[in-house]
């Protein structure tokens, strides 16, 4: 109990199988083809992405979108499989 008499919260714990499934090794890489797009190199294969402003968009059918002070919103236009 804390002083104040309340229980203290613990957040959840995730499952371990969850942090195993996620390591590994990540390769990256990415080529200039304009002022604001590029070629993305990745394990899973290659993507285009281009800049509009503080908005991004690739290939694949996901978003990126910069807002201020150091915020991002990143989202996906396709369903998930």
């Amino acid at each position: 109990m804390v002083p104040d008499g309340r229980l203290p919260v613990t957040p959840p714990v995730p499952p371990l199988t969850a942090t195993i499934r996620h390591m590994g090794i990540y390769f990256r890489k990415r080529q200039k083809t304009g002022r604001d797009s590029w070629i993305n190199y990745s394990g899973s294969g290659a993507s285009v992405s281009r800049r509009f402003g503080p908005v991004t968009v690739n290939s694949r059918g996901t978003y990126s979108i910069k807002l201020p002070g150091g915020m991002n919103i990143r989202g996906s236009f396709r369903k998930k499989r």
